[in-house]
């Protein structure tokens, strides 16, 4: 008999210590999370579905997240490039995204990365 709610409960309390970065004090916390997550089938392996992508420090980040982050990046790259008229770490970068699967929509409103036909999660660990 599983209880459920209770594994919940404690699967977002791990989720909030991943988030506060108090991994560093318990490095296995990760992979608990990630194992229990999968236990009661909350994560694929599947980008699609939101795939799990690990760093060096072993700092979880959702693919949203990572492409939040991503698109944070290319917007100041892209202000940084108005200022001084060049382009080529924000194509370069574009480039990058593109070759991952992203579709990149860049507006006067800012920055907007969407998962797009063959995106790939761990193309773009390498662009963070």
């Amino acid at each position: 008999d599983l209880n459920t709610h209770k594994a919940l409960l404690r699967l977002h309390g791990m989720a909030k210590e991943l988030e506060s970065h108090q991994y560093k004090e318990n490095p296995k916390l990760a992979d608990r999370f990630v194992a229990s997550a999968r236990l009661l089938g909350l994560l694929e392996d599947s980008a699609a579905m939101g795939a799990w992508v690990f760093d060096g420090s072993v700092e979880v980040l959702t693919a949203s997240r990572l492409l939040s982050t991503l698109a944070e990046r290319l917007a100041a790259l892209r202000d940084e490039a108005m200022a001084s008229k060049n382009f080529a770490a924000v194509d370069s970068l574009k480039s990058s995204l593109v070759a991952a699967g992203v579709e990149v929509r860049m507006s006067k409103d800012g920055v907007e990365l969407v998962p797009g036909a063959g995106f790939d999660t761990a193309q773009l660990e390498a662009l963070k």
